[in-house]
């Protein structure tokens, strides 16, 4: 299947894959998977600045867990059509399901909600809020350059893994 991001003439070619299971994409490739269990299989890369993603066709490295059998690494993705992390600025600039997780002065992104099997979209990973009451998608990180400059890398409270929160607020 062609992957396409949005805005973009051309894309790369690649094959559908479904679930997080082992073994479903060649060589070296992660199963890339969307909100809806199906997703794509993609090309690994060395960090954000890799020359082997093809920006010509929207792809970019990007940090995310979990992917298959690993528990964290680059890749290279394309944007999806509506991408996965949704800039906000308030709760209204998100979908109905969604909130927006910002600092009241310096913009954010739209927190989906996980699937039911605890599921988000890359590159996002499921975190508990409110001692389990809810759960939301959080973009995964690795450092502090995989978040916007008004974002840190670091662990949401009572999560084990880092995720792109405000500077200057907790959720």
């Amino acid at each position: 299947v062609c992957n396409q991001a949005a805005s973009y003439l051309q894309g790369v070619c690649t094959q559908e894959c479904s679930g997080n299971q082992e073994g479903q994409c060649p060589d070296s490739s992660s199963c890339v998977m969307g909100h809806d269990d199906e997703g794509f299989c993609a090309a690994p890369c060395d960090g954000i600045a890799d020359p082997e993603c093809q920006a010509n066709a929207g792809l970019k490295c990007s940090y995310g867990v979990p992917l298959g059998a690993s528990t964290g690494k680059y890749i290279c993705t394309a944007s999806g059509n509506p991408p996965p992390v949704a800039s906000c600025s308030g709760d209204d600039d998100c979908t109905s399901d969604s909130i927006c997780l910002w600092d009241a002065v310096n913009p954010g992104y739209c927190l989906k909600p996980c699937g039911t099997t605890g599921q988000c979209a890359f590159p996002t990973h499921c975190v508990q809020l409110n001692g389990g009451l809810s759960t939301r998608c959080f973009k995964s990180c690795n450092a502090d350059w995989d978040c916007v400059d008004t974002m840190k890398c670091d662990f949401p409270p009572d999560s084990a893994k880092k995720a792109c929160i405000p500077e200057t607020s907790n959720p």
